[in-house]
């Protein structure tokens, strides 16, 4: 119940707390080079601007739609394919990539209402978030739900070579919502969603998508 109202806080920030740091720090760089050198400040100005747009939180809220699955993240789909689902059920999906860049909401959110059967994050490396084996080779943090009508599902948030920070609030046992905030990574990378096979597919290679609001497939 903690991290449940630790999710509805985050709802109400302007940006990502995980954020906040980093605009600290860039505020302050900001101002100490400023100091120094006018020129190298206006340089840390655009940087600490840059900050703020990349850990914007927009507000966002759409009715729960029943055997509909919406893009748990803002970016571009860049896979859709069978695969064998390797993190938890090892069984074949359908898996649909979502690539986040750098100016993208990098903000999180819930694909559908269901509840939390399981958490890993799994040690790995940090090629470019895109590559054909990063769901296999890169640092990421996987999450098992199942819905109302115990169907499973698997997201995978899946850090980059410029995205090293990923930061996944749920936890085994707990029900969440569709379109709530689940987790957030920092400087681009990717998720990738993997649907039953009973599933459809509602998007196409390289289309734009958002957080919360895209139908990314439903039940058929």
């Amino acid at each position: 119940m903690k991290k449940i109202r630790e999710m509805q806080t985050k709802e109400k920030h302007v940006f990502s707390p995980e954020g906040y740091p980093v605009l600290l720090y860039s505020f302050l760089l900001m101002l100490a080079l400023y100091l120094m050198c006018p020129y190298a400040g206006m340089m840390a100005l655009l940087w600490f601007v840059f900050c703020l747009y990349f850990f914007r939180n927009p507000k966002r809220q759409q009715p729960e739609k029943n055997n509909v699955v919406v893009s748990p993240a803002d970016g571009t789909v860049i896979r859709i394919e069978d695969v064998e689902e390797k993190n938890f059920l090892n069984k074949k999906m359908k898996m649909v990539s979502v690539f986040m860049s750098p100016f993208n909401v990098h903000v999180n959110r819930m694909p559908i209402t269901g509840t939390i059967k399981n958490v890993a994050h799994i040690k790995g490396r940090f090629k470019a978030a895109f590559a054909d084996d990063a769901p296999e080779k890169n640092e990421r943090s996987a999450t098992h739900l199942q819905t109302k009508d115990q169907k499973d599902i698997v997201m995978v948030q899946v850090a980059g070579w410029f995205a090293r920070r990923i930061f996944n609030y749920l936890a085994s046992g707990d029900h969440y919502e569709q379109g709530k905030i689940f987790g957030v990574i920092k400087f681009g990378s990717r998720v990738d969603l993997y649907l039953p096979e009973d599933y459809t597919v509602t998007v196409n290679l390289k289309q734009k998508v958002k957080a919360g609001l895209t139908e990314l497939g439903r039940k058929q």
